[in-house]
């Protein structure tokens, strides 16, 4: 994905100074563009969490329904406090090879895929990407209303803040470049469709881009570095920090276009 970008939209020089200028400065910059579409992304996530807290509330069954057998690794109704605490929250670190090497790549494949399919399917209208976003929510309110009832709330989203702002982050800003990809062809104004798409394919291709990156940032910590942080307190200081750094980095570089050379 990022190097398809690279091809078609970048500048013609090497890849590591277009890689530089794309994290200088186009991937801050596609984000923040992108606001309202960030924004309904975010907001149909959060709808999904809150759905999938209330249902498995209800009755914990729903768990098995929402959550597949494979993204599930076991845990279930059927599971205890001390199964959920022992062998996942506070499981030890499995080595070297293992975390970062097997556990890393297995994971990026995976949420990469996802993340490629929620901003591809914006080709469609934006419609499966909505329903794919709500239903990560839905997953990961299942997986919260799981582990309230266990009473381990604050040590599971402890665990997952350490990657999770990173990885659900990606997702939003894959969901807001599919978003772009459907506003473009359902409201073309003046230009035809597929014109309109090409005239701003730049910056949905950008958050595609981004956001690939960003889920080998999540899929680093997550797979090798997760488990070598053994304290709550501490997972939820990091989950802060990188949700500051994130912050941070898309708000930078703002005199750059401002007064970059005209176009």
């Amino acid at each position: 994905m990022l190097r398809a970008f690279f091809v078609v939209y970048g500048p013609r020089v090497g890849i590591m100074e277009a890689l530089g200028q794309f994290l200088r400065t186009g991937f801050p910059q596609a984000v923040r563009g992108a606001a309202w579409h960030l924004a309904l992304a975010a907001a149909t996530i959060a709808a999904g969490v809150v759905v999938g807290i209330v249902l498995v509330e209800s009755n914990e069954i729903w768990f098995s329904a929402l959550v597949p057998d494979g993204l599930a690794g076991g845990r279930g109704p059927a599971s205890t406090a001390a199964d959920l605490r022992d062998k996942e929250i506070f499981a030890p670190w499995p080595g070297f090879i293992a975390s970062f090497v097997v556990t890393a790549n297995a994971l990026f494949r995976h949420n990469a895929t996802i993340g490629i399919m929620i901003f591809g399917l914006g080709i469609a209208g934006g419609v499966p990407t909505l329903l794919l976003l709500g239903y990560q929510g839905l997953v990961i309110g299942a997986f919260l209303a799981l582990h309230y009832e266990r009473g381990l709330l604050l040590d599971f989203i402890g665990w997952i803040s350490i990657h999770g702002v990173t990885e659900i982050g990606s997702l939003v800003v894959c969901g807001a470049g599919g978003l772009v990809v459907a506003e473009k062809i359902l409201f073309p104004g003046r230009y035809a469709r597929l014109a309109n798409l090409a005239r701003h394919g730049t910056a949905a291709a950008a958050l595609a881009g981004g956001a690939v990156l960003m889920l080998f940032v999540a899929g680093i910590i997550e797979g090798g570095l997760r488990q070598l942080v053994g304290n709550t307190p501490v997972r939820l200081a990091v989950g802060i920090l990188t949700g500051a750094f994130w912050m941070a980095y898309f708000l930078s570089n703002r005199e750059s276009r401002r007064h970059g050379p005209a176009t």
